[in-house]
């Protein structure tokens, strides 16, 4: 009898054992599911805006059909070589008579 109480016990010690062990697994395994599952959101959500950004511009086009990059492009470039004119060491190299590399 004394045999049969303490494999009993045992048994109930192993699987009390047992079911914390699983517990914890459980618990590291929900940890990293919601930690796949914010990470899942920000993706959708970096998509969606990724979308949002060339809807816009499509969108525009479809609306007009002026040329919006290319006025774009000349304004961005305006004034961009126009500071080359001002410099001294530039000045001294278009007065002089005799062909060289500025």
């Amino acid at each position: 009898m004394r045999l049969a109480t303490t494999i009993r016990e045992e048994a109930s010690l192993a699987s009390k054992q047992g079911q914390s062990d699983e517990i914890k697994e459980n618990s590291r395994f929900r940890a990293l599911a919601v930690k796949f599952s914010d990470k899942a959101a920000q993706e959708l959500q970096e998509a969606r805006r990724l979308k949002s950004r060339k809807a816009k511009p499509q969108f525009l086009d479809a609306c007009s059909t002026y040329n919006h990059r290319t006025a774009w492009k000349q304004a961005r470039k305006a004034g961009t070589t126009s500071w080359i004119c001002q410099k001294e060491e530039y000045k001294q190299w278009r007065q002089e008579a005799a062909s060289s590399v500025l």
